[in-house]
């Protein structure tokens, strides 16, 4: 059964970083692209499988940063946008700070370059409140509203805060780990208590394992000393569950296209270039949570140690850039290209 035939709901309202699209410039045109990202290519293929069933079939309104004029322009039939604008300075220490320089790699695990700066977290408090700004005008009752990720922690407890006495669903989902408690605790007391009390504010908190919904309860726990039974949270007279709820992908896009007359082509063109020869083929974003040199490196130790595969396997690892204005990854593609 769908999970959305078990919820009641007017609209679905989706609020992320950013928008589904982006504006490019083509001469004196802009034409409206999809955005990269897992999210995107996932809501979007549920939007078409909601709007597809008339008993699923709801109203979808997307909030994120992105071009004003998205919100002016009818880009995708399924969508309604609304452009949250936040100013660049802000932004920078915002998203190119707390989210990106102290949530991603202490998330990830890596507290040795994870940075701490009272400034970015001040920076990461406004920016959720301008998030909540542009949604309090659109909120109705009856709404399920859908945060999502790492960049918005605080909203939920700000929507729940503002709209208490309205009859609205908050369902939050992190497309990240969340870390052992012992990692978590790394953070000021004050970051901590703020991360874990906005995330209270939905009903649903969703994660992608059983591992990280323990780990963000274990962290509940120690830090907020809530009570806590099984998968559910007793706050504020509340109760909030916490649950794993793996993503996957829309397998009958993927198998349907296996058949298609253009990967056909593709593939037939592939088979003459290869001659043979094994291919080795990865795709991923850039970012140095994914062990991207070290596939490098493992590709050179196979060679090395497997000499009759010279020339006889191909390996193709396919980059896209990503936050390609912050630092650390400005010098990971250097690195990248350098090995």
């Amino acid at each position: 059964m769908n999970t959305f035939d078990q919820l009641s709901f007017k609209r679905l309202v989706i609020v992320a970083y950013r928008l589904p699209f982006k504006l490019v410039k083509n001469g004196e045109e802009k034409t409206a692209v999809q955005n990269a990202g897992g999210l995107v290519s996932a809501i979007l293929s549920l939007s078409e499988k909601m709007n597809s069933n008339a008993e699923t079939a709801a109203k979808i309104l997307w909030v994120g940063t992105g071009e004003k004029e998205l919100g002016e322009e009818n880009i995708n039939p399924h969508f309604d946008l609304f452009p949250v604008e936040i100013p660049e300075v802000m932004n920078e220490k915002y998203y190119g700070g707390f989210c990106n320089d102290t949530i991603w790699p202490l998330f990830h695990y890596f507290p040795s370059i994870t940075t701490y700066d009272n400034e970015y977290f001040d920076a990461y408090k406004q920016s959720n409140q301008l998030f909540f700004q542009k949604l309090k005008d659109i909120i109705l009752p009856g709404d399920f509203i859908w945060v999502h990720d790492y960049q918005l922690f605080l909203l939920p407890s700000l929507i729940r805060n503002a709209f208490s006495g309205i009859a609205i669903n908050i369902g939050f989902f992190l497309h990240i780990p969340f870390p052992s408690s012992e990692i978590f605790r790394m953070l000021p007391n004050n970051w901590r208590e703020a991360i874990l009390k906005g995330l209270l504010g939905a009903d649903l908190i969703g994660f992608h394992t059983n591992d990280y919904s323990q780990h963000f309860l274990k962290s509940v726990k120690r830090t907020l000393g809530l009570e806590i039974q099984q998968n559910y949270i007793h706050f504020q007279n509340r109760i909030i569950k916490s649950g794993a709820f793996p993503i996957g992908i829309d397998y009958d896009k993927f198998h349907d296209a296996c058949s298609s007359s253009e990967v056909i082509n593709e593939n037939d063109k592939l088979k003459k270039i290869l001659l043979g020869r094994k291919l080795i083929f990865s795709v991923d974003r850039l970012d140095y949570s994914k062990g991207l040199l070290n596939r490098l490196k493992a590709y050179e130790r196979f060679l090395e140690k497997y000499p009759k595969w010279i020339e006889n396997a191909i390996f193709n690892m396919v980059v896209i850039p990503s936050r390609d204005t912050i630092d650390r990854y400005i010098e990971l593609k250097k690195e990248i290209e350098a090995t």
